[in-house]
Formats: structure tokens, C-alpha cells, sequence
């Protein structure tokens, strides 16, 4: 069945494109030198720093969508589940109502959901602005616990997580302060915009996870701290851009198996996932062309995620 916070559905009514704080692509003159009125690439509201985003591109999400339930009709034949969960751009929250998505962000869930012919998860219920990092496009990793709660609920599997209460996350996580000096790529694009912290999570299960670049078959770190000094330091996640990556975790307790198929924000999320599975194999088909995941992905008695943020749903041509 689908999940769809029926909510959502009035913010339609109520808002107003102007309030997203986005402009469409700029006009250029005919050598293609930007137009002078042309709105700059990247913006700051406060300390953040964001990107200007084109609107709902319904063709790209007909592309996405396609080349999903092509993947599923593939391979998830023998999954035990299938769903598709849809990360909003931090841009979405920009100018929201009652910590809801602008108008701009919920057309393109909005027309997610309406193509997606199986079960939707919406994690725009699950985050606000401040699980993203203000520098960055992506979602802070300790800021992920109500998303972990919501994945375990439509998955069916246990989390370690408090049923009730402010911080979702039991006391067995504890958080890692690696920088207070994190700088994202949109930060690397203007000026005198103040450094933030990069924090990840640790968990006991985690020193046992063995994680592995599918692409080598090498074990690497599950986080790599040389990244922070990198051109992206958020690449440390699980090995940044790979094809194919998986972590398994001897004290899951069971022998479950989740096949992620996702864009950059799966990274920060795979080892919050793999600690309640025995095996989580995470695919990025922005690197791999589909037709080859079959070689190196048993997908019998797996659960099967896509998780994808809008931004790539609606620029599709990323994905192979």
C-alpha cells in the first residue's frame, strides 16, 4: 500500500511559488554569457547556503520511474519487499508551512508518488531544515534517527531505536565529533559562510560490520577520515561514490538482506541500516549500468530499497 501523509495535500492550495526561493535556469544572450538579471547558481538564506533548482520536470520523473520498475520487473521478482523512498531537497523546506514542504518541493513528490506503482514511502514527514547541513546539500548522519524508525516501520525490520521519545536514537548510538571545521561544496561556492560540524554516529554492532568496495572486492573503513581532507569530505560515508558497496554485520541476528539502490544520501544512511541486517548491499546506478547489477546481486529473499533525493529524480539523465 502506498504511505503518502495525506496532510501534505493542502499545502497546494496555500502556497505560492514565489515563496520557494528558487528561479528558474537564467537566460544567456546568444554567446552564452549568462543574461545581467540572471539569478546567481547558489544563494544564501541565514547561514545556509542553497542552490537554485529547476521545477518539477515531469519527463525526468517518467525517466526515473521507468528505469525502476524496469530494475524491479528485473530483478525483484524473488524480493520479499519493495519500496521506493524519496529524500526532499533541503531547498523544499525553504518557505514551507508549518515545517512542511514548499509548493515546488511537494509537485515533484507529489508527482513521485502519483507514477510510482508500488509502495512509496514520504520522509518529508520525518525532517526539517536542520537535519541538513547548512553548507551542503545532504542530510546530517546523527540527524537520522526518526528516518531509520519510519524505513523500519514500512520494512519490517527492528531498529535500535526509542519508541517514545525526542531523540528516536536509543543510547547504545553515541556521536563522533570528526570536524568543526566541515565546509560543503555549496559553502566551497560563496564566501564568508561559517564552518559547521561533521558528526557521524557509532553503534557497539559496528565493530564488527566488515565493509567491502564491491567494485574491488577490498574491505575499506566504513568511515574514511582522510575524506575530510578531500575536495567533498562528505565522501567519507561508506566509500563515497561506488557502484557497488556492501557492509555485513555478523551481529544482526538474523540473516536478512537489503539491497539499497540509491544516490549520494544512501551513504550516510548505510550504516544506520546494516545494523539491523546481516547483509546490506547498497547499488548506484549512476555508475553502473543496470542490466549488469544481476552479475553481482542476488536479489532472492531480499528486501529491496530505492532511496533517492528529488534533486536526482528530477535531473534523471545521472542515472544509467
Amino acid at each position: 500500500m502506498k504511505r503518502l501523509i495525506c496532510g501534505l495535500l493542502a499545502l497546494v492550495m496555500v502556497l505560492s511559488l514565489a515563496a520557494c526561493g528558487k528561479s528558474p535556469a537564467p537566460d544567456t544572450t546568444p554567446d552564452d554569457t549568462p543574461a545581467p538579471d540572471a539569478a546567481p547558481e547558489y544563494f544564501v538564506v541565514g547561514d545556509g547556503v542553497y542552490r537554485n533548482e529547476k521545477e518539477l520536470d515531469e519527463k525526468s520523473i517518467d525517466r526515473a520511474i521507468g528505469k525502476f520498475q524496469k530494475f524491479t520487473a528485473d530483478y525483484c521478482g524473488e524480493a520479499e519487499r519493495v519500496f521506493l523512498a524519496l529524500i526532499p531537497s533541503k531547498n523544499g523546506y525553504l518557505n514551507g508551512s508549518n515545517g512542511h514542504l514548499n509548493e515546488a518541493e511537494f509537485a515533484i513528490l507529489q508527482s513521485v508518488y502519483d507514477k510510482w506503482e508500488s509502495n512509496f514511502i514520504d520522509l518529508s514527514v520525518c525532517l526539517d531544515l536542520e537535519d541538513y547541513y547548512r553548507t551542503d546539500p545532504h542530510w546530517r548522519q546523527e540527524r537520522l534517527g526518526a528516518v531509520l524508525r519510519e524505513l523500519g516501520a514500512a520494512l519490517e525490520f527492528e531498529t535500535d531505536t526509542v519508541l517514545d521519545g525526542d531523540h528516536v536514537l536509543s543510547e547504545n548510538w553515541t556521536e563522533e565529533v570528526l570536524t568543526t571545521e566541515y565546509i560543503g561544496v555549496y559553502g566551497d561556492e560563496v564566501d564568508g559562510v561559517p564552518a559547521e560540524e561533521m558528526t557521524v554516529l557509532r553503534h557497539p554492532d559496528m565493530n564488527g560490520y566488515i565493509v567491502r568496495n564491491g567494485e574491488t572486492g577490498e574491505e575499506m573503513p566504513l568511515y574514511d577520515t582522510e575524506k575530510l581532507t578531500g575536495r567533498d569530505p562528505y565522501e567519507l560515508f561508506v566509500g563515497g561514490p561506488l557502484s557497488l558497496v556492501t557492509i555485513e554485520n555478523p551481529n544482526a541476528g538474523n540473516d536478512r538482506h537489503l539491497v539499497v539502490v540509491r544516490d549520494s544520501f544512501g551513504s550516510a544512511l548505510l550504516p544506520l541500516l546494516a545494523q539491523s541486517y546481516a547483509k546490506v548491499t547498497a547499488v548506484d546506478i549512476r555508475y553502473m549500468m543496470p542490466n549488469l547489477v544481476g552479475n553481482f546481486v542476488d536479489f532472492t529473499d531480499t528486501d529491496v530499497l530505492f532511496l533517492y533525493s528529488s534533486t536526482v529524480l528530477n535531473n534523471s539523465i545521472t542515472l544509467k
